[in-house]
């Protein structure tokens, strides 16, 4: 029969309090640390956290023969502050503007936008919305507006909030891709 190599609780407290091994204990005092050293302790702490959100190229919009059914396949991706992906719990808020610039009178742009909230909150969903291939969030939505590339100009807007209510957002343009 092996002996256990399992320490009790108890055995282990006797060894302390003998003096056999001196417990490492570390007190900190936040009235002695620094603004710095927070601000160190806080990316120590979470240091793969996301700082930059981008949409990446890969988005892109698919025209069908109704308006109602056009989509767009946007991909989304978090950064840490090495630019490496991450992925996040959050909440994504995707955004197409179409601007026609002069037509609002004086000069002035009209414009139209549609958006849409996308919940990234639950792991599972969020897990699910994560292409492994392109390491990005792939997300399809449909009823993307149409514009004329010729006359109007269209960006895609992305804004991501964290949990810790950091808001991260980045806008690519989509003139150039009806």
């Amino acid at each position: 029969m092996r002996a256990s190599r399992a320490v009790s609780p108890a055995l282990a407290l006797a060894v302390v309090a003998c003096g056999f091994v001196e417990p490492k204990i570390a007190v900190s005092s936040a009235t002695d640390a620094s603004p710095a050293a927070f601000a160190s302790d806080a990316a120590a702490s979470a240091p793969f956290v996301p700082v930059e959100l981008r949409v990446h190229p890969l988005t892109a919009i698919t025209r069908s023969t109704r308006a109602a059914d056009d989509e767009a396949t946007v991909h989304i991706e978090l950064l840490d502050r090495w630019g490496d992906t991450v992925k996040a719990l959050g909440q994504l808020k995707i955004e197409i503007r179409v601007e026609a610039p002069g037509f609002g009178g004086a000069g002035a742009s009209k414009s139209a936008s549609r958006s849409w909230d996308i919940d990234l909150g639950n792991p599972e969903e969020n897990s699910r919305r994560f292409d492994r291939v392109t390491r990005t969030y792939r997300l399809r939505v449909k009823g993307a507006p149409r514009w004329d590339p010729a006359r109007q100009r269209a960006s895609l807007i992305a804004t991501y909030t964290l949990p810790s209510g950091v808001v991260l957002s980045d806008t690519r343009d989509l003139s150039t891709s009806p």
